[in-house]
């Protein structure tokens, strides 16, 4: 697999700022900071591109507009809900990731996509990169950097203490294996099993789960075999994984505790209402937490059903028991996306965006049927497993989760756009 990139093409365009779209996976891992310094200036050269070319071509885009008037709602309420100075600095900010999406869309397509292999091969480089960290982790206990995770049966990698590395590996899993498909079919699903594995190691069940889900929809589509023998294959490795953690008692130990009992306990949490005197910040009782927040964020929606407590405001609302009848469960966010708009944007919040991204994933998916674009398909299926239900997930609003969300977004909107050639 060659993963040498051409920097000539690069040296010599006017359009020094592409080094910039390389940058931005490692500007999340270095934090929340570089990573908004690094989108800033993506739109800012974005914005100048266009000028130059007078090409706004977003501008006659139905999803652009959509996403317009989704982020004055979000004003708006973080105004009618009580002015809260992080509230609404995060709602002004959630501009850049609309035009986030659209400058990355733009870069990776103009000149009959130039530039689109060089960065996703530098993508894949940083990709395998922290893969072999993660691996020296598992291994010895503490990754490259020295870093150690504080969390038994997590993996840190190079996010140190946040813990957050499986939202990394969501993120670009799919753009990753397939990049590296069209590079070498032949070693492909060897790495992109191991790549697979890694998640699973990486202990973060949610994310690992959404991993599984749409690496298994994505190759069921993108392989030209016949229905039956894809089917053999999932069940082959379905025995063969199953067969190596019940080999190994400390593997099927750990893989009991993760994915089993506090399934299970996860389950009861959210059929059966919190209870007071319960320790739901104890790490054994991770998903019973999670469980609680979403009683949490239900509560508050109760209480405010129409336009949410605003945004960003769950992390004082959940805080606040005396308003509440039951009890709550303190937190930032409730740690999952329907919750989490349901509590801070109300029902009419709610529905607008789950209603756009239904509808933009459905569109996606009849368009990818005739365009075959493959990494449109994969950025889709990113957004549709970051909307399924239940599984915990980390803010939606945040610089971390939403980056991926908006990257893995810009690629489903290829489907929308034909660029001049």
């Amino acid at each position: 697999m060659n993963l040498s990139i051409n920097l000539t093409d690069l040296i010599l365009t006017e359009k020094k700022h592409i080094y910039l779209i390389f940058f931005l996976p490692v500007s999340l891992i270095v934090g929340s900071t570089m990573a908004n310094a690094t989108i800033i200036l993506i739109i800012f050269f974005f914005l100048l591109d266009c000028k130059k070319e007078n090409n706004f071509f977003f501008l006659k885009d139905n999803n652009f507009y959509f996403l317009v008037c989704f982020n004055i709602y979000l004003i708006l309420n973080s105004l009618l809900t009580g002015i809260n100075f992080d509230g609404l600095v995060r709602s002004i900010g959630f501009f850049r990731f609309i035009l986030l999406a659209f400058a990355i869309l733009y870069y990776l397509s103009i000149n009959n996509n130039k530039y689109e292999k060089s960065i996703l091969k530098f993508w894949t480089i940083v990709f395998i990169i922290i893969s072999i960290d993660l691996v020296f982790e598992y291994i010895f206990g503490y990754n490259l950097v020295g870093f150690k995770s504080g969390y038994h049966s997590r993996l840190a990698g190079f996010t140190g203490d946040e813990l957050k590395i499986g939202g990394f590996y969501f993120g670009f899993i799919l753009l990753i294996s397939y990049f590296i498909k069209n590079q070498n079919p032949k070693i492909c699903y060897i790495i992109i099993i191991a790549f697979i594995i890694i998640s699973y190691l990486i202990g973060e069940r949610s994310n690992f789960i959404k991993v599984l889900f749409i690496c298994s929809i994505f190759f069921f589509f993108v392989n030209k075999i016949p229905f039956y023998k894809k089917f053999f294959y999932s069940i082959v490795f379905v025995l063969f994984s199953s067969i190596i953690i019940y080999s190994n008692n400390v593997w099927y130990e750990d893989f009991k505790i993760r994915f089993i009992d506090k399934a299970i306990n996860f389950t009861k949490s959210i059929i059966k209402p919190p209870v007071k005197g319960v320790d739901y910040t104890d790490p054994k009782n991770v998903f019973d937490m999670h469980g609680c927040h979403y009683f949490t964020a239900l509560e508050i929606f109760k209480k405010k059903p129409i336009i949410g407590a605003g945004v960003k405001k769950f992390r004082y609302e959940s805080h606040s028991q005396t308003k509440y009848e039951n009890f709550i469960c303190g937190s930032t966010h409730p740690h999952q996306i329907h919750f989490e708009l349901l509590s801070e944007l109300g029902i009419v919040g709610y529905l607008s965006l789950m209603g756009y991204l239904i509808y933009f994933i459905y569109k996606s998916i009849k368009k990818f049927n005739i365009k075959k674009d493959y990494y449109a398909f994969a950025g889709t299926l990113f957004l549709l497993a970051t909307i399924l239900p239940i599984l915990p997930s980390g803010s939606f609003f945040t610089t971390y989760s939403a980056t991926f969300f908006w990257i893995n977004y810009s690629f489903a909107l290829r489907n929308f756009f034909t660029f001049e050639k």
